[in-house]
């Protein structure tokens, strides 16, 4: 039987200093603000760490696991808040658009790599638990995406330990 308990989070649980949220095991979770503004919340093991944007995308902006850096290096040292995703390249993943992906053509309008990548999650929570593997830690959120006589749906990604 899994058992699991979720932690809503807040904008507001996000400051300058990071502070740990959870302790799960030999999992925690810490939640910190970049200098940009871009809430941030690091998943760890004994292994390695995660750092994921909850409001953001639900992207996960690095990852290092057993001593090496496995996100690509780019320009950007940190996320910034955007849309746009050339002024914020570089996360280790990234969820694409749903309407569309990849590069838009000539006649194309749609956003490159669509809407997902730098998506504003309204909802996000930490789940904590174990299940039959083990003891683990996920992120996930609700993100609407809506047009007018257009689209309508929910993204609801996890990101699990």
């Amino acid at each position: 039987m899994m058992k699991e308990t979720r932690i809503a989070l807040r904008p507001e649980f996000f400051v300058e200093k990071e502070r740990i949220l959870v302790e799960h095991g030999e999992l925690s979770a810490s939640l910190f603000r970049y200098d940009s503004g871009v809430e941030a919340i690091r998943m760890k093991n004994s292994r390695g760490e995660i750092l994921a944007l909850p409001f953001q995308g639900q992207q996960i902006w690095d990852a290092r696991f057993d001593g090496k850096i496995l996100t690509m290096r780019t320009k950007f040292d940190e996320p910034l808040r955007t849309t746009d995703y050339l002024r914020n390249y570089g996360a280790f993943l990234l969820h694409c658009g749903v309407t569309a992906m990849g590069n838009p053509g000539v006649e194309d309008t749609h956003p490159l790599h669509g809407e997902l990548p730098n998506a504003p999650y309204t909802d996000a929570f930490l789940a904590v638990g174990e299940d039959a593997i083990g003891p683990y830690m996920a992120i996930s959120g609700r993100y609407r995406h809506v047009v007018a006589f257009g689209c309508d749906y929910v993204a609801r990604p996890p990101i699990r330990s």
